[in-house]
């Protein structure tokens, strides 16, 4: 097993509204174009149709996906926005493509994309290189693992991602690394629910040079399970900064947020590494570990910081939490 004392990285993490605003390194549009998917199939095929599949190619090439009227738009060198229609896109065996451009993903009511017969090897949706938002879908059934996100933004919004990753599986609900850059995920307003993974972070794992803001959303029901080199951390949130880069003192902010019921042998709920400090405010951290008997908030060192109003189960940490009407125990 991983001994506790050889974490593996340090944490590093930044406080998103810190970032855009003294930083200036928010992404900004520019030219963008605008893509509506016609249907929930996925096929590949010069037909009239615009699919999934094709709308993300068209994006990252900015370029038609064929020249029947009814093919999927040209992207552009901007945010482009791809409109999803109402029902399941099942994806196949083949999966999605990767993400390499600036891609705005937009669904509504019944907007579901799933992966219930997709290999158990491929994440549902990966964004390498650029910029994703994800906003009003729900992503589930993913054996791979709900959204993978490298040296990328990624924005998640009104959006459930759930039952995604399994016991052996890399990737849990949602994984968020860089380690050349500062990059900003902020997830608002949604549901990160019953993911799994055998590596740290069954709900949203954290790594690298990058930032975070997790705003009145749920992360419930996730696990981190033991493997046979090491136990994860960080059932419901894995948090590990780079040892080195730009935002070695920042931080990773939780708000008006619930926590709860997750599991891992060190960090049911919360688990966090190195000096980089997690920001708790007017949030529920409880009840997690209950079968695996981690903590609610567990830390490798420092400590967590208090904003108030929060209710805080148990955990090596939990005395961080002093502020004003925390209640904890």
């Amino acid at each position: 097993m991983r001994a506790r004392t050889s974490r593996r990285t340090s944490r590093l993490i930044v406080v998103a509204g810190l970032v855009t605003a003294t930083l200036g390194i928010s992404p900004q549009p520019a030219s963008a174009a605008t893509i509506t998917v016609t249907t929930t199939a996925v096929t590949i095929a010069n037909d009239g149709q615009c699919t999934l599949p094709e709308a993300i190619t068209a994006s990252n090439a900015n370029a038609a996906s064929g020249n029947l009227t009814g093919e999927c738009a040209a992207g552009g060198l901007g945010d482009d926005l791809i409109f999803l229609p109402a029902g399941t896109i099942s994806v196949g065996n083949s999966g999605l493509p990767a993400i390499t451009s600036r891609a705005q993903i937009v669904g509504g009511p019944g907007v579901v994309i799933d992966g219930t017969n997709t290999d158990d090897a491929l994440p549902a949706i990966i964004s390498e290189g650029g910029y994703l938002s994800l906003s009003n879908v729900t992503v589930r059934g993913f054996g791979g693992g709900g959204i993978v996100s490298v040296e990328s933004f990624l924005d998640i919004d009104r959006s459930w991602i759930d039952g995604n990753g399994n016991t052996a599986g890399r990737f849990g609900g949602v994984s968020f690394q860089s380690s050349t850059d500062a990059r900003l995920l902020t997830i608002t307003s949604s549901t990160i629910s019953n993911n799994a993974t055998s590596y740290d972070g069954g709900g949203v794992s954290i790594t690298g040079s990058v930032g975070a803001l997790i705003y009145n959303s749920t992360i419930a029901n996730n696990a981190a399970y033991s493997n046979s080199e090491f136990d994860p951390f960080g059932g419901g949130i894995s948090y590990t900064p780079s040892v080195a880069g730009p935002f070695n003192n920042s931080s990773i902010t939780v708000d008006s947020s619930t926590i709860v019921g997750n599991e891992a042998a060190f960090g049911a709920g919360i688990y966090r590494s190195g000096t980089a400090p997690i920001t708790v405010t007017n949030s529920i951290v409880a009840s997690n570990g209950n079968t695996s008997g981690g903590g609610d908030v567990d830390a490798f060192s420092n400590v967590y910081t208090s904003g108030g109003g929060n209710v805080i189960g148990n955990g090596t940490n939990f005395a961080d939490f002093n502020g004003t009407d925390d209640i904890t125990g």
